[in-house]
């Protein structure tokens, strides 16, 4: 059962991120707590109270995932975060957000690790915890050595959205081509393929593409 607020507005395209599956129910509710900072959601409870779920999962702390928190804490049903929020990179947040992270941390009964970082949780509270990276874990997965020859093939896989530093990415294979470089760039994605393509083109590495 998958629920969450029907006034959320994402720049990713909602048919690329939508789960399908015979298996997945989704429900869109209405959330008063996106808009005014309450964290109630009645249309989240009512779902809820009535799906009685044996495990919650939240992604991060929001006004609307608190309402869940708050949920599973008077029915007592462990409830699971997923995070990116840690000790070692709490500088890249907010004061807000780490003041947050800290005092919810402590109601939840599990952590789903979005990042190594957040494998050691700013609440200080041992928890069980499971790492579901967003990217490559580079301390598994290394450049090859210099001396390997061949075309080396760098891989993206994910949303084409400017957030995601794409054209960096593409300036980057630029200045790799003007020094001669033998590469490749594998591109896997979708929602923003057209802008991409005129990236591409406009540092004239389509046949690295």
């Amino acid at each position: 059962l998958v629920v969450w607020p029907e006034n959320h507005r994402s720049e990713h395209p909602a048919e690329l991120i939508t789960p399908v599956a015979g298996n997945i129910e989704i429900h869109r509710v209405t959330s008063r707590g996106l808009n005014r900072g309450d964290s109630s959601s009645e249309g989240l409870l009512q779902v809820l109270n009535e799906a009685q779920p044996q495990l919650v999962v939240i992604q991060e702390f929001s006004a609307f995932s608190l309402a869940a928190l708050r949920f599973t804490r008077r029915n007592k049903i462990p409830v699971v975060v997923m995070t990116e929020v840690g000790k070692s990179n709490a500088h890249f947040f907010s004061m807000r957000a780490r003041l947050w992270h800290a005092l919810w941390g402590r109601l939840v009964n599990g952590i789903i690790a979005a990042c190594p970082a957040a494998m050691e949780p700013l609440s200080g509270k041992r928890l069980p915890t499971i790492a579901a990276y967003h990217a490559v874990d580079s301390r598994l997965y290394r450049p090859l050595p210099k001396n390997s020859g061949g075309t080396v093939v760098f891989a993206y896989a994910g949303q084409l959205i400017p957030r995601k530093g794409l054209d960096l990415w593409i300036a980057a294979a630029k200045e790799l081509k003007s020094f001669g470089h033998n590469f490749r760039l594998r591109i896997i994605g979708g929602g923003g393929e057209s802008r991409l393509r005129g990236v591409v083109a406009a540092a004239g590495i389509d046949e690295h593409i």
